[in-house]
């Protein structure tokens, strides 16, 4: 079947290869011919059809027919996606599949998340929830997993901070994720967090792993420190944080990205 490209961005009225626009529908409609039935062109179903009409779903290339039988009406498919081997169809992309998510291995969905305003505290011993730096996703299989990358942006010169991630399953309790092992009273994280070799500067560090949380309640990521003082942890700014060109603000981020099985 020959594809038909259609105007971008057309007007009530407008004809285009046999067809005409009906803007109060948002669709392409066949131009009316004696007893001929009605042919649509739009992504989604023409409301208010009658018996023998015809529509072209054009997000999914797939033509339907409205049939009326002596107790229902629906649209029925008469044509299928192409199979694999023939021209667009899976197989012939790749691991695509019909609903424009990535294969088996690859990325169903992605979250990100910005932070772009400061923020200061004291662990002390205590895990330090840093507001503002966390994100969720919903997985769409149990088998599903998650990739998270986060990039933070930090100072501290007199004491040695680590970070690490919270995760939450809908209502429940927030857990510590991907961290060292116990070993004595060491504090356990997943990154160390460097000093800064002057109060004017910044650092910042990435974290990343792949969580198999499965579920597909609602999984959120949240981002902890601590240390052993009361030193404090600031985040996208200096220790100084001088109002001056040696001073300095910046961003950190946390992107999810959920990996199908």
């Amino acid at each position: 079947m020959t594809a038909i490209n259609f105007p971008n961005s057309p007007s009530d009225g407008d004809t285009h290869a046999g067809f005409v626009y009906n803007s109060t529908l948002g669709v392409w409609k066949s131009t009316p011919s004696s007893g001929g039935s009605s042919v649509s062109v739009s992504d989604t179903a023409p409301s208010s059809p009658s018996a023998g009409d015809l529509w072209w779903d054009s997000a999914g290339n797939i033509m339907f027919i409205y049939y009326t039988d002596t107790d229902s009406s629906q649209w029925v498919q008469t044509t299928t996606p192409g199979a694999p081997g023939s021209a667009g169809a899976a197989g012939a992309n790749g691991t695509d599949g019909t609903d424009g998510t990535d294969g088996a291995s690859g990325i169903v969905n992605t979250v990100y998340t910005e932070k772009t305003d400061t923020f200061s505290g004291v662990a002390n011993g205590t895990p330090l929830l840093v507001t503002g730096m966390a994100a969720s996703l919903t997985p769409a299989s149990t088998s599903n997993k998650i990739h998270l990358t986060a990039q933070i942006s930090y100072s501290q010169t007199g004491t040695t901070y680590k970070a690490w991630f919270k995760r939450t399953i809908g209502s429940g309790a927030a857990t510590d994720v991907h961290i060292g092992d116990a070993s004595g009273v060491r504090q356990r994280a997943g990154v160390p967090l460097a000093l800064a070799s002057d109060a004017n500067q910044g650092n910042s560090f990435i974290l990343q792993f792949i969580d198999e949380p499965a579920t597909t309640e609602q999984v959120t990521y949240q981002l902890y420190v601590n240390n052993d003082n009361a030193v404090n942890f600031r985040l996208n700014r200096s220790q100084t944080d001088s109002n001056n060109n040696t001073g300095g603000r910046y961003i950190s981020t946390i992107i999810l990205q959920e990996l199908g099985a």
